[in-house]
């Protein structure tokens, strides 16, 4: 996939989907899947939202623990970063 086409996909995200890629966007390059690292009403709350970053790309796993850890990708950390700007 393209980095042109990632951008346009996040920026088509609905509002949900960009607070949950903004939040993660704002913590460390790694995170587990787990209620603490995920916006007010953790997994079950924004499970669709998640799926939907994962199954675009913008997501990857990162490893695993007690829980799944994951990660933005590079190209979606970037993409996200430069569609922020743009907003400003």
């Amino acid at each position: 996939m393209s980095d042109a086409h990632l951008y346009t996909l996040l920026s088509e995200l609905p509002p949900r989907g960009q607070e949950l890629l903004n939040h993660l966007a704002a913590r460390s390059t790694r995170f587990s899947l787990r209620d603490a690292d995920l916006p007010p009403g953790g997994v079950s709350a924004w499970a669709a939202d998640f799926e939907r970053l994962v199954q675009i790309g913008a997501l990857e796993r990162a490893g695993w623990g007690q829980s799944p850890r994951f990660r933005l990708t590079t190209a979606a950390r970037e993409a996200w970063r430069q569609l922020v700007q743009t907003r400003r």
